[in-house]
């Protein structure tokens, strides 16, 4: 049986999307698991209809297969995930999960 190479990319998205009037916000936190490691991101996305789209990354952890001792990474992502997920304010959206 000859050998064969899997290539995998995995990725759980978790965010909100909030809209007042003409303008949109979006905070989606994103793990992505692949062939080469683990990364722990934050995408923010904002739109204005009088300006367009815009969007930013923050990334949390870039870990390659074999590192071990990002745990305070980890930490730090779910800290900032537990506020989305909690929030209950004035025009409060629901989680999507993609």
């Amino acid at each position: 049986m000859p050998d064969y190479e899997v290539e995998y990319n995995t990725m759980l998205t978790i965010g909100r999307k909030v809209r007042f009037n003409n303008e949109e916000e979006g905070i989606f936190y994103c793990v992505r698991v692949n062939e080469f490691g683990l990364v722990l991101d934050r995408l923010m996305t904002t739109y204005s209809s009088s300006i367009g789209h815009d969007w930013s990354t923050e990334s949390y952890l870039e870990a390659p297969v074999g590192k071990t001792n990002f745990s305070s990474d980890i930490q730090n992502w779910l800290s900032d995930l537990l506020v989305i997920v909690n929030f209950d304010g004035t025009g409060a959206a629901p989680i999507h999960i993609f």
